[in-house]
């Protein structure tokens, strides 16, 4: 089950905030497995969207990182 965070700052929420950071936390993405990365960086682009920040993805370069083009 994912969480939707609803961030605003007249409204804030913060028991929301930390289910939705322990759901990234609990999250399996080791740098070695660029899919689980991908999958992590998914979650956390909805869940940014979700509230109405603008959300940029810059692709790495690196070996171990999202190998996304």
């Amino acid at each position: 089950m994912h969480c939707a965070m609803t961030i605003n700052p007249m409204n804030f929420d913060e028991t929301e905030l930390v289910q939705g950071i322990r759901e990234w936390v609990e999250m399996e993405s080791p740098t070695t497995e660029p899919e689980a990365v991908n999958q992590l960086m998914d979650l956390v682009e909805s869940q940014l969207r979700a509230t109405g920040a603008e959300y940029v993805e810059v692709v790495a370069v690196m070996k171990f990182l999202s190998h996304r083009s």
